[in-house]
């Protein structure tokens, strides 16, 4: 709706301001309601959802500032910007007027061109703000389908490995974020999986996580070495990280159920740990640096040997606003984890410590591999 065919309200006890006030707004193509006290304005607005509320502030009954407080606090109304006109002139009581949600103050005896520019613009006001929300309501829903998208990327079915046992679990900041999780079973008995964080957050950083999931994936059916595979990784995506000034850190293997050894490569990524079968937990040396800050670096790789029950922790930097030494002093996962067995039970371990309402800066993911050694 136009502002130009908008409707208002005008409150006041006076039948003559109440006429003056209500031909001056039909001249001008709105449409013109009138109530003559405050129980008949906020009757009227049970059924009327005006635009715009011009209303007089000294009324017998429920005075204007009254009026108002009603209107704001009421989610269907609240919305709606109230003008105040008023004889009162003192600096205080205009004061009251804005403290109770009006949005302008006008003086009696009024100017009517005056009353016609603060309704036009206070009207202008209203249309930009409603705009706003639309197109915020928009944006959001186009971050919650993004959002979902981004879910249905990461994995859903739980691959059966001989002598292991792995689970995962994302919690993005927002709506859509840069952490992913991966897997990819190549064989009966072999395992790519991934842990990565893109800097950033938001949107962006989603696009260009989904463009690094699909790129480790298309070349992990290739018979690369690990190494080589994040270099050609790095190399397919070095515009993208280039024009995106972003980068990407990441944990990504190879597990080979059978030998039970995993060949890795760490870009950056740094938060990866062994918690062995006595319940030692150790940091795995951090690798190289991150995807996309030098172009061409080499990557050495490091490889993990699993004895029954040892398990692989990976997790991203968004868990350190629960456990903040969790990088520097793996032992904190010590008593938490204690006794318990299996991925899923130490996930759901992790998991509870993470308030489920709480806002957070960032990601969570974290995922863990289990040598059960039971083929």
């Amino acid at each position: 709706m136009s502002s130009a065919q908008a409707t208002i309200l005008v409150v006041d006890d006076s039948v003559t301001n109440l006429h003056l006030l209500s031909v001056m707004l039909s001249s001008l193509g709105y449409r013109a309601h009138r109530a003559t006290s405050g129980e008949n304005a906020l009757t009227t607005l049970e059924t009327i959802l005006p635009e715009l509320v011009l209303l007089d502030v000294s009324m017998p009954g429920i005075d204007g500032y009254k009026v108002c407080q009603i209107l704001k606090a009421d989610p269907r109304t609240c919305d709606i910007p109230v003008i105040f006109i008023s004889a009162l002139d003192e600096v205080m009581d205009k004061v009251k007027g804005f403290n109770v949600g009006g949005v302008d103050y006008i003086t009696k005896p009024f100017q009517i061109a005056e009353v016609r520019i603060r309704v036009q613009t206070h009207l202008a006001l209203r249309q930009l703000q409603q705009e706003l929300q639309h197109k915020n309501q928009l944006l959001l829903a186009e971050r919650l389908l993004a959002g979902k998208i981004q879910s249905d990327l990461l994995p859903k079915i739980t691959p059966i490995l001989p002598g292991f046992e792995i689970a995962a679990y994302c919690v993005p900041s927002r709506e859509v974020g840069g952490d992913f999780y991966d897997w990819q079973l190549i064989g009966a008995d072999c395992l790519n999986l991934t842990l990565g964080d893109v800097m950033g957050k938001g949107l962006p950083a989603a696009l260009l996580m989904t463009t690094v999931r699909a790129t480790l994936r298309a070349l992990g059916i290739q018979d690369f070495p690990i190494p080589s595979r994040i270099l050609y990784a790095q190399n397919l995506l070095e515009q993208d990280l280039g024009h995106s000034e972003s980068f990407v850190t990441l944990f990504h293997g190879q597990l080979d159920c059978q030998s039970r050894q995993m060949q890795y490569v760490d870009a950056g990524h740094g938060l990866a740990l062994i918690r062995r079968a006595n319940g030692d937990i150790e940091r795995l040396v951090k690798g190289g640096i991150p995807m996309g800050v030098l172009p061409d670096q080499t990557y050495k790789t490091g490889q993990i040997t699993f004895e029954q029950n040892d398990t692989l922790i990976l997790f991203s930097d968004g868990l350190s606003e629960v456990f903040p030494d969790a990088a520097k002093c793996p032992e904190v996962f010590g008593p938490l984890l204690q006794g318990a067995m299996g991925a899923p039970e130490m996930l759901e371990r992790i998991f509870t410590q993470i308030p489920v309402n709480a806002k957070r800066s960032d990601d969570v993911t974290v995922l863990v591999l289990s040598c059960q050694l039971e083929f």
